[in-house]
């Protein structure tokens, strides 16, 4: 039963007539009578029998009579609903960012985007980078912000935006001065960033080039943002890999240090998570655009 069955099918039992229903529906009478005789070949039952005085309902046309009322009224309401939704979609923006890339890159950005786009209203998800990664590509998030290794499998900005992670650590606390090799960092108890973080991916991958793995570490704590981790280094419970905007201010107050550690340097990228709708949302294409002009990369 199709939605043109059903309506002919209504409308000739409301009129009476097959000559009255053409004319509500806007079609032509043989037109009308092809929709009937195809919808009584379908059910296998006669729905009109025709008269002198008119056209009636069959038993079998009695009894389809409210389903067909109820099967337009909710295929009605489904078209209005879906009008709705894709009008919202139309105007909002469902974005995702990573902890550290919702608190150093993506103000500016928003900032910019609104201006151009005031009627837009933008609904923000913020988690680690493993997590919103993945409900982007489950099509929960239009498009994300997230960070990771240089050579993760996002869509990079262009210009790129990378910063590195020197090491830390609380400027009074007793671990030596001086440089460190890769295979000194088992002896150390370091802090890290919880799993499915960005930058404890970009750490991971590093350390791996060296020979070395988290199991191989002393790790004295998980954290779930950077703001926490950097806390805790500060308050001196150990040296921790964190991104050096993060921790530029207080390098400078010389309430943390950096340890050197020989060729080992991490590095961590912003890119951009994609799913399966991000390309049929207006509002994503028009992010995705602004985050690949010149004027959205940020000084890490």
């Amino acid at each position: 039963m199709t939605n043109c069955q059903l309506s002919a099918f209504l409308a000739v039992a409301t009129r009476g007539s097959f000559s009255e229903a053409a004319e509500d529906l806007h079609l032509t009478q043989p037109a009308v009578s092809f929709h009937i005789q195809s919808l009584e070949e379908s059910l296998g039952v006669r729905l009109f029998r025709r008269e002198r005085r008119g056209t009636f309902l069959t038993p079998a046309g009695h009894s389809l009579l409210p389903y067909a009322r109820q099967m337009l009224e909710l295929a009605e309401r489904a078209k209005h609903e879906l009008q709705s939704l894709a009008h919202a979609a139309e105007n909002s923006l469902l974005l995702g960012a990573s902890t550290l890339a919702a608190q150093y890159f993506l103000p500016p950005l928003l900032a910019t985007f609104q201006a151009a786009h005031p009627q837009l209203k933008i609904r923000l998800q913020v988690g680690d980078s493993e997590q919103i990664t993945r409900c982007t590509a489950a099509g929960s998030l239009s498009l994300s912000l997230v960070d990771g290794p240089e050579d993760h499998r996002l869509l990079p900005l262009h210009p790129a935006v990378a910063w590195d992670l020197p090491l830390v650590v609380a400027a009074a606390h007793p671990l030596p001065k001086g440089e460190f090799s890769p295979a000194d960092l088992a002896g150390v108890p370091l802090l890290l960033r919880q799993e499915g973080s960005g930058s404890r991916a970009a750490v991971e991958d590093t350390l791996s080039h060296h020979g070395l793995s988290v199991s191989d570490l002393s790790v004295a704590g998980e954290f779930p943002t950077t703001e926490t981790l950097k806390s805790a280094v500060r308050c001196g419970l150990g040296p921790a890999f964190l991104p050096r905007m993060a921790v530029r201010e207080d390098l400078h107050a010389r309430r943390l240090r950096t340890v050197p550690v020989r060729g080992l340097t991490v590095k961590c990228a912003l890119g951009i998570a994609t799913g399966r709708h991000t390309l049929a949302a207006p509002a994503a294409r028009r992010f995705l655009q602004l985050c690949n002009a010149p004027e959205a990369a940020r000084e890490a």
